[in-house]
């Protein structure tokens, strides 16, 4: 899902313009998927259910995230490094949590996300969306774009790139 959600979700964010509702969505849906999975473990179609919702719902967030963070910032552009330093620091504590909290019982992590992944909903609802503008893209323009030698290649390296994170992730 992440090498075909991200780019169907960014796609629909600027195609639409609407950033904050993409980032709506995406969150509800990882509540969803998070919830079916502490929930329903004991039944295999939820728990498919579930993984599938969460990453749907997750596979936007990267993308998504750091371009609202681009567009945050503005003319300080430069301080991009610093946003996503504190990214990642975040990233840090809350895996050596999970992995603590994981000791002790072995559904922790799941509660940990959700309860996060709501927070994390309820501050997306309550986000005022910037001034969004619709980059309209004809279907032709972006193939036109695709069809460049320099962009196929890159799309290939993002491709393998994406499967091999994907491998890593499900690990």
């Amino acid at each position: 899902s992440m090498m075909l959600g991200a780019p169907v979700w960014s796609v629909l964010s600027d195609l639409t313009g609407k950033s904050v509702a993409v980032l709506r969505i995406a969150t509800a849906l990882q509540v969803m998927g998070c919830s079916l999975l502490y929930l329903r473990i004991d039944s295999v179609p939820m728990v498919i259910l579930g993984i599938i919702l969460l990453a749907l719902g997750r596979s936007p967030m990267g993308p998504l995230s750091d371009a609202m963070t681009l567009e945050a910032l503005g003319p300080n552009k430069d301080q991009y490094g610093t946003v996503r330093t504190w990214g990642s620091v975040a990233f840090l504590m809350v895996a050596l949590l999970s992995g603590l909290l994981r000791q002790v019982w072995w559904r922790s992590p799941l509660l940990l996300g959700g309860i996060m992944m709501t927070v994390t909903a309820v501050l997306a609802w309550r986000l005022k969306p910037a001034e969004e503008t619709a980059q309209k893209k004809a279907p032709s323009e972006l193939l036109a774009l695709i069809k460049r030698p320099q962009i196929a290649w890159l799309l290939v390296v993002v491709t393998l790139h994406g499967i091999t994170l994907t491998t890593y992730d499900n690990l």
